[in-house]
């Protein structure tokens, strides 16, 4: 088996297809927004103000 023949180009393809796939079917999420956005729910259901993220705050917090 030469060098060629593991890095063909069908093969190569269906790394990047792989690769590809995995990156759209697994996106990043942001914990802090997905907190925010379930306190938020809760909020709106009671008619009381939405709140958001603030990065100063949280980075004061973990000092």
């Amino acid at each position: 088996m030469g060098f060629t023949r593991f890095y063909s180009p069908l093969s190569l393809f269906c790394f990047t297809g792989l690769v590809l796939t995995h990156v759209y079917a697994f996106p990043v999420r942001n914990p802090n927004q997905d907190f925010v956005d379930a306190h938020n729910a809760a909020r709106a259901q009671v008619g009381v103000g939405l709140l958001s993220w603030n990065h100063t705050l949280a980075s004061s917090a973990l000092k």
